[in-house]
């Protein structure tokens, strides 16, 4: 019934109805009332009219298999644009692995129209072309970071960033955990500690963002002192315990946090130091000094 009322639709140039049955298909091919196989029997035409439907089918293979994405599916995806460079929806699945696959410095001149398209796409959510932007600029300022004299644009795509980051609240741990190294990286220690604090009591912590809130803490003294600090170091000390020593000494931490009972009952938990070598090289050239 869906297959037949598809391709009717489609011969009357239909298009948006045919679409709405495809969205009903895949809820049925979820449910098992369909098979897999729906849509490669329906053996469409590459053509512009069939986009819609060819985008829907591929994006749902590849969500429902976890299939890794492949540049195979890259060169589909360039097809479809192709075929309809204007369509929002596609222009953002191939901006999307364009720049997974780092496609930035061959294809810079695609990759900036296609994120002007996505911008003006009234067909995505704004937390999607939020989302889009912001891995445009990660895939951006990774570019420049490759070419001489590149402050300004560099500071242009900063600034983008924390204005995207501003605007959506619900970004993944991910992706504030990128934007907290970008900030770091560039000397914005409160920008890039503020945005991975929510995240120090929730269940979804990952090591990265603890480990970059703590390098943020070490630019920032009053931070050291703080009780966020030590939920950070109790963390990282449960997630990966020779990491956490390693931040021990130059240039990461001094040995002097070691005075707070809090800190010196997890370094001396996790054995970081057996021998209490580093810890006597660090005392007396403290009393050198």
């Amino acid at each position: 019934f869906c297959s037949k009322k598809i391709i009717s639709n489609l011969k009357k140039e239909k298009l948006n109805e045919a679409t709405e049955i495809a969205e009903f298909a895949i809820s049925k091919i979820k449910d098992g009332t369909l098979s897999k196989d729906f849509f490669e029997k329906l053996n469409l035409s590459e053509t512009k009219e069939n986009i819609a439907l060819l985008n829907n089918s591929l994006v749902y293979k590849l969500s429902e298999s976890n299939a890794e994405i492949t540049e195979d599916n890259l060169e589909t995806f360039e097809k479809y644009w192709n075929l309809d460079s204007n369509n929002c929806i596609v222009s953002y699945n191939y901006l999307n692995l364009l720049l997974k696959f780092n496609y930035l410095q061959g294809e810079q001149q695609k990759i900036q129209k296609l994120n002007k398209l996505v911008a003006n796409c009234y067909d995505l959510s704004e937390d999607q072309k939020n989302q889009m932007n912001l891995t445009y600029q990660f895939a951006q300022l990774k570019y420049l970071d490759t070419l001489p004299e590149n402050e300004i644009q560099k500071r242009e795509c900063i600034s983008q960033i924390k204005n995207l980051i501003s605007k959506n609240a619900d970004n993944s741990i991910e992706t504030n955990t990128t934007s907290a190294k970008i900030f770091n990286n560039n000397g914005e220690y409160e920008l890039a500690a503020s945005i991975l604090e929510t995240y120090l009591n929730k269940i979804e912590l990952t090591e990265n963002a603890v480990f970059t809130y703590i390098t943020s803490c070490a630019q920032l003294e009053r931070k050291l002192y703080s009780r966020n600090f030590e939920l950070a170091m109790a963390k990282a000390a449960e997630l990966n315990s020779s990491r956490f020593c390693e931040l021990f000494g130059t240039p990461y931490l001094s040995f002097q946090l070691l005075e707070n009972p809090f800190i010196k009952k997890l370094y001396l938990t996790k054995n970081c130091d057996p021998t209490n070598t580093l810890l006597k090289n660090e005392i007396s050239e403290n009393n050198k000094e």
